[in-house]
């Protein structure tokens, strides 16, 4: 009787985590057209700063995807060192103003050309100190400076496992769901500050002003 009701709740886990898979969107970014191409005369070029640990390949994915799909002028900088001046210690999130401010210094020289746009990227949770929410995905100021975090990107599935070994795995599709979030974010920061675009109430376009959560990421498309 107790092994039946061990199996009974194996199942029952099992269709739960099917059915929160099944309710994840798929990921809608494209490795072909982006919705702007470099225009004639535009100038400068766009720096993506880890950090603290970032990691090297999805930083890697991002600067060829921008570059590949995008063609606007992109490269990735070394990573800014993490320390403790940077997060508020009571929330255990990174304060996107000190980040900010900290890019500022440590690539004074970057920051002196008008044209060129720094956007550091995180893995770690953020929030923004002049808003009430509770976290952000991004925030920007000075026209040529951002932080995005992925913190908050990821659908966080529960991984399954019987005794005999794990069931199956939604890792790999949770991973391109996020990494499609992240790309929109970022792009989102490219049209702002490199391209110098208008926001827009349109909640399919990047360049919508009211992204609350992950769910208005992933209604966006790849596109101004």
């Amino acid at each position: 009787m107790k092994r039946r009701w061990l199996e009974f709740a194996v199942v029952t886990i099992v269709l739960v985590g099917f059915s929160h898979y099944s309710s994840h969107p798929e990921p809608n970014c494209t490795d072909h057209t982006a919705g702007a191409i470099a225009q004639p005369g535009m100038q400068g070029t766009v720096y993506l700063v880890p950090i603290g640990e970032f990691p090297p390949l999805e930083l890697s994915r991002l600067i060829t995807h921008y570059a590949n799909a995008w063609h606007i002028p992109i490269q990735a900088l070394s990573p800014l060192s993490l320390d403790k001046s940077l997060v508020d210690q009571a929330r255990n999130q990174l304060v996107a103003e000190r980040v900010v401010a900290k890019m500022k210094r440590h690539f004074a020289d970057l920051s002196a050309h008008p044209n060129t746009v720094l956007i550091g990227i995180t893995a770690l949770d953020m929030y923004r100190d002049q808003s009430s929410w509770r976290y952000a995905f991004s925030h920007r100021e000075g026209g040529r400076y951002a932080v995005v975090s992925s913190a908050r990107m990821h659908p966080r599935t529960l991984p399954l496992h019987l005794p005999h070994g794990r069931l199956f795995s939604l890792d790999q599709r949770d991973n391109d769901l996020s990494q499609c979030r992240l790309t929109k974010m970022i792009g989102k920061n490219i049209g702002v500050l490199y391209y110098q675009l208008p926001m827009k109430d349109d909640p399919t376009s990047m360049l919508y002003d009211n992204i609350g959560g992950p769910d208005d990421l992933d209604r966006i498309k790849e596109r101004f």
